[in-house]
């Protein structure tokens, strides 16, 4: 990932529901840190993960603590502050399939902001990032 850029996607929700996790990969740890975060239709954060320590290659789990979303639509996001980190997820989408998919990425700093200002959706590389319930 390119360090204090901000990549996600759209997704979903058809009833509230609570949340509490974020699950997603990590294929090649840097050092630095990584920080994940939901946002309304309008990239307005609702929610965001503590700053971590990038954590080794393998399967990860970020608990969020309980959180009710209403039905809507949404956009996570995941930032790291330094380059060199690689979550799993696609590769290098065109931008036809980043629309398609609903892959984004902004220019933010570390921490996340409280608005995302959407930069582009061309070709990169999308993070898996999959919310789960509490």
């Amino acid at each position: 990932m390119t360090a204090n850029e901000a990549r996600g996607s759209t997704f979903w929700i058809p009833n509230l529901k609570t949340y509490r996790y974020i699950n997603y990969t990590v294929e090649i740890s840097a050092v630095g840190n990584i920080q994940f975060g939901i946002y309304n239709s309008l990239f307005q954060r609702l929610i965001a993960s503590a700053q971590i320590a990038v954590p080794a290659a393998g399967k990860r789990q970020i608990d969020l603590g309980a959180f009710t979303l209403p039905a809507g639509n949404y956009w996570i996001f995941v930032v790291c502050d330094t380059a060199g980190t690689s979550l799993w997820g696609s590769r290098d989408l065109s931008t036809t399939n980043n629309l398609r998919y609903g892959g984004f990425r902004a220019a933010a700093s570390f921490p996340l902001p409280a608005t995302l200002t959407i930069t582009d959706t061309s070709g990169f590389a999308m993070p898996n990032l999959v919310l789960e319930a509490a």
